[in-house]
């Protein structure tokens, strides 16, 4: 192992994270201990010495404490949960209903900063030192792991029959997956939908666009808000930039196309949106009044995610759901070119390489995963169920989406004039919904220690106080020396 390029990651990645902010991931903490064996033998002396403990990052942990809680009944292993959750602001907001009616909501305002979280991490674990389990969602894991501090976990999760494509998401759960190693595991999923706010106009096709399409779709329709989407330009230049970042910064860590005419063409045309009105600007108060945005499903629409109800039903439903803009590069698959999507707040678990209950916190992660575990963490309203993600289990997300699709059903039959029923293929929609899921390639994780770097450089493009050239420049300089101090 490279223990110079490790120390030297180290510091630089400290000194940007005390700068600047990261990935959000999602927080109350817990603690919980006691000995037993693991739920798949591999370490049946288990002592009081092999309790887990597991560091957090998330704005809600009751789902983990209760499937640890599951857990520690099934193995008699109690798992300590320590969550480094900082508050975000909340602020309240008015916008516009569909139907012109004013509504008042709470925004959660800016990432909360993870930079204290990561330093203590960084520190554990360069050390030989730490939590058996992490968080690693704003951690550079991909690095972590290739240099020896993060256990390869591709042994089971790739062979583990509970894990299989049948009973898994498996093109989500690999998202984590490096070269031949897997050193980060998410436990759900999420990924965005854009949705009608203050428009009656469906998007034309209501099917994949690149964000030039989009903007230039919107442009066209009767749109009766202030903006026609209520992003900002920054919010849509990173979204760009995060689905072709492989085209500015290759594998060999080369960062000489930040200097071009496509990077160019990225931050003008975002800019020229925001100034013909098309989108929020960056800095300006934040507008509620928009004609489209874009939404991560919830237990309120969660069928309407992913699937097609019935038309009758959709023509009075507020939601009307299209797939988020892309203008990145199609995966090659067996199964043809798919899309990947870009996921927020997946909470992505690592286990410590110089723990010495390595195998039984991966067995931990391992039950998270099963239907079991997925169950667990469900009941208890989790990120699973409150608008933040869906499970990978297959067999507990169809039932999400039945569930959900039964309200619809009797929501609607509750609304109409007549007693005469809905029809709806439930069983069809469930299948809809999974095909959904399968066609896209993976989860595109934003990786905050080359974002953070672009953001902060974007912002000042966007507030006018450099151009696109100076932004450019200095995004390769930056990145470029991350990349070498980096080792």
């Amino acid at each position: 192992m490279k223990h110079h390029g490790v120390l030297a990651f180290l510091l630089l990645a400290l000194s940007f994270l005390l700068l600047f902010s990261a990935c959000q991931t999602q927080g109350q903490s817990s603690s919980e201990n006691s000995p037993g064996a693991t739920l798949t033998g591999t370490d049946s002396s288990s002592t009081a010495s092999d309790e887990l403990t597991m560091e957090v990052f998330t704005v809600d942990d009751a789902y983990l404490r209760n499937a640890a809680r599951q857990y520690e009944q099934k193995t008699g292993i109690k798992v300590s949960i320590q969550n480094y959750w900082v508050d975000m602001e909340w602020v309240e907001a008015n916008f516009i209903d569909s139907n012109g009616e004013s509504v008042t909501t709470w925004l959660l305002l800016g990432p909360s900063d993870t930079s204290l979280y990561d330093q203590k991490v960084l520190s554990a674990l360069t050390t030989g030192g730490g939590a058996d389990i992490y968080d690693v969602c704003s951690l550079d894991f991909e690095y972590l792991g290739r240099n020896g501090l993060l256990a390869d976990m591709g042994s089971w999760v790739e062979n583990d029959a509970e894990l299989a494509a049948e009973t898994v998401f498996c093109n989500i759960l690999l998202s984590g997956k490096i070269g031949e190693g897997v050193f980060a595991v998410p436990i759900d999923f999420n990924y965005f939908k854009l949705h009608a706010v203050n428009s009656d106009e469906p998007l034309p096709g209501n099917g994949r666009m690149t964000w030039q399409e989009f903007m230039g779709a919107v442009s066209e329709l009767d749109y009766t808000g202030e903006i026609a989407y209520r992003g900002t330009d920054l919010d849509i230049f990173m979204n760009r930039f995060v689905s072709r970042a492989s085209y500015f910064i290759d594998d060999a860590g080369n960062t000489g196309a930040f200097n071009s005419e496509e990077m160019l063409s990225l931050l003008e045309e975002c800019k020229e949106w925001s100034d013909i009105g098309l989108c929020a600007k960056y800095g300006d108060p934040v507008t509620m009044t928009a004609s489209w945005s874009y939404t991560m499903g919830s237990s309120v629409d969660v069928a309407e995610f992913f699937s097609t109800p019935p038309e009758e039903y959709r023509k009075d439903n507020y939601y009307r759901f299209a797939p988020m803009p892309f203008d990145g590069n199609l995966v090659k698959t067996d199964e043809g070119e798919l899309y990947p999507e870009i996921g927020w707040l997946i909470p992505f678990y690592g286990v410590n390489a110089g723990s010495e209950r390595a195998e039984t916190a991966q067995d931990f992660l391992r039950f998270l995963l099963t239907e079991e575990g997925q169950k667990s963490m469900m009941s208890m309203g989790m990120v699973l169920d409150n608008g933040f993600a869906f499970p990978i289990n297959r067999a507990v997300f169809r039932s999400m989406i039945e569930r959900d699709l039964e309200r619809i059903k009797k929501d609607f039959e509750r609304v109409k004039t007549d007693t005469s029923t809905v029809e709806m293929d439930i069983p069809a929609l469930i299948n809809e919904a999974e095909e959904t899921v399968g066609e896209v390639a993976y989860i595109i994780i934003e990786k905050p220690y080359y974002n953070t770097i672009i953001r902060e450089v974007a912002k000042q493009f966007f507030l006018d106080q450099i151009s696109a050239e100076e932004a450019a420049m200095q995004m390769s300089n930056k990145v470029g020396l991350y990349i070498k101090e980096q080792g």
